[in-house]
């Protein structure tokens, strides 16, 4: 690509004056540079990209796994709610029912008690002398008597016959409410089950989704939400920094498409935290020398431009900044690569976000007119894809 074989005559002019004192140039930020921003842990993107659509088969497969664990934890919280308090009904429902039992069995206990002592007693009765017949009053007393034993026996087989039919309601009462119980008591069990299950799968796949959803495509244009993050971070700090400078995420995108396919330049990719996979290094820029013995590019005899945002090692040493707030500037992570190259577009002058001023900015970082409308064209492009305001 074009940019990766020359940079503008202005940064190799910025390139040779600095000094070429060597050593690690993906270095410690000190306090000379500018504060470091917020952190950016891999995975966490900015709040207001919350809401940015992404499309990735990984992520859809993982994000629908996770809603479905959602959504059974909720089915089998909710379930227990009204199972929890329906098993204490039902175990007061057992015991009421045992008690009713114990009751009826008491009272049908008692009856036939009383009937077994009538039959003992009419027994005994039974074996008297006959009655004379020739004596009418005692023959008159004896059939009262037997009428009478009659009568009472009737109403205690009546009596035993209700309380064995409450002892066998009481009976079926109970074993019906201990059916009702067990079958409350398996349920609880299995929906206490599944949401165990479904929380333990939650916080599995939380963290999975979550990089997945970082690593994946945003709708409508050709990188991940992690470079969006990477450029909007970048754009806002400089915003922090210089409210005049005007410089907006998309402005950056639009140079990271031509300098280095957004990390994914030489068959790289980008990881959730911004690295690329494997560096990425420009040819050899013979006409600048060598100012960082190999340290950024890897080759000590001459320097080649680096990272996502192609940064000439000694520009890197000038203008590399922390865009992760890891303490530590790396041309190949992204987030310090925009960030850097967001500070370096901002020293061209104000008004990044209109055309005359972007122009005027990318012809800064590549002394090309065609270069300059290339960047231009992407970045509009990205603007009008990806609506963040």
């Amino acid at each position: 690509m074009p940019t990766l074989r020359r940079h503008s005559a202005h940064l190799l002019a910025t390139a040779l004056t600095v000094a070429t004192t060597l050593g690690s140039l993906a270095r410690p930020v000190s306090a000379q540079d500018a504060p470091p921003p917020a952190a950016s842990p891999a995975g966490e993107i900015s709040p207001a990209l919350a809401d940015v659509p992404v499309v990735g088969g990984e992520y859809l497969v993982l994000r629908e796994a996770l809603d479905a664990a959602r959504a059974t934890r909720t089915r089998a919280t909710a379930e227990l709610s009204e199972l929890r308090p329906a098993k204490v009904q039902l175990e007061a429902r057992v015991g009421r029912a045992r008690e009713q039992r114990r009751q009826a069995e008491k009272r049908l206990a008692y009856v036939e008690a009383a009937m077994e002592a009538l039959a003992v007693a009419s027994y005994t009765e039974s074996g008297a002398p006959p009655v004379p017949l020739l004596d009418p009053s005692a023959a008159n007393e004896s059939r009262q008597r037997e009428v009478l034993a009659s009568t009472v026996n009737a109403a205690q087989v009546e009596d035993r016959d209700a309380a064995a039919a409450d002892r066998d309601d009481a009976i079926r009462e109970l074993s019906l409410s201990r059916a009702l119980l067990d079958n409350v008591i398996g349920r609880i069990e299995d929906a206490e089950a599944a949401e165990r299950q479904a929380a333990k799968d939650e916080i599995e796949l939380a963290p999975r989704v979550a990089e997945a959803r970082v690593l994946a495509r945003v709708d409508g244009v050709d990188f991940p939400l992690v470079a969006l993050d990477a450029y909007y971070r970048g754009a806002e700090t400089v915003a922090d920094e210089d409210p005049a400078c005007g410089l907006e995420w998309w402005a950056l995108a639009g140079i990271s498409r031509v300098e280095g396919r957004h990390g994914t330049f030489g068959g790289s990719e980008l990881e959730a935290d911004g690295d690329v996979t494997k560096p990425i290094i420009g040819i050899p820029l013979p006409a600048i020398g060598e100012t960082d013995g190999g340290v950024l590019d890897g080759d000590p005899t001459v320097d080649h431009a680096v990272g996502p945002m192609q940064f000439i090692p000694s520009t890197w040493r000038r203008w590399g900044r922390d865009g992760n707030g890891d303490g530590v500037a790396d041309p190949q992570n992204l987030y310090d690569a925009a960030r850097s190259a967001a500070a370096y577009l901002c020293a061209s002058g104000p008004g990044l976000g209109e055309d005359a001023g972007l122009r005027r900015a990318y012809f800064s970082y590549n002394h090309s007119q065609a270069y300059v409308e290339q960047v231009l064209g992407h970045a509009r492009e990205y603007q009008r894809a990806v609506p963040l305001d």
